[in-house]
């Protein structure tokens, strides 16, 4: 069935639509028990020490998604404002399949699209940056909404 065309645009569609039902995503990940990896958790610890109004969402915990997408932390203050982490491996262009809808830009766009701003962490920058760099980074990303 799957070598028919028909079938696996079917297919695919009821995807898409399922992760736009918010039942059904907060359904997936209770049962993946998805929980935050080390390179969420420090940044959670950042956040939550600098940054208290950004609210880790990436195992729908707080059960947002916005255009079929969990964003891993979300401005829980009423602005419209996501910070996605970007893992060096999983985002590579290997493992993504040059996919744009998966890269940095695509995701800025898709946020953008419902009216999100998105500020992309990527791992190498949690990992060789200062704390100060990466607090600097994410101060002139919220103020410059302001």
């Amino acid at each position: 069935m799957w070598q028919n065309p028909e079938y696996r645009q079917r297919q695919a569609e009821g995807q898409r639509r399922s992760w736009r039902n918010p039942v059904s995503v907060m359904n997936r990940l209770l049962a993946a028990n998805r929980r935050p990896n080390k390179l969420e958790r420090n940044l959670a610890n950042l956040l939550d020490e600098h940054f208290p109004q950004f609210k880790y969402n990436g195992n729908f915990e707080l059960g947002i998604s916005l255009g079929g997408l969990i964003p891993d932390f979300v401005n829980v203050n009423g602005q419209k404002e996501v910070i996605e982490l970007f893992g060096d491996y999983y985002h590579s262009p290997e493992v993504t399949n040059n996919d744009w809808r998966r890269s940095e830009l695509g995701k800025v766009m898709a946020y953008s699209s419902v009216g999100y701003h998105c500020l992309v962490i990527w791992e190498h920058d949690l990992n060789s940056k200062s704390k100060d760099e990466i607090i600097s980074a994410i101060s002139k990303f919220t103020k410059t909404r302001r």
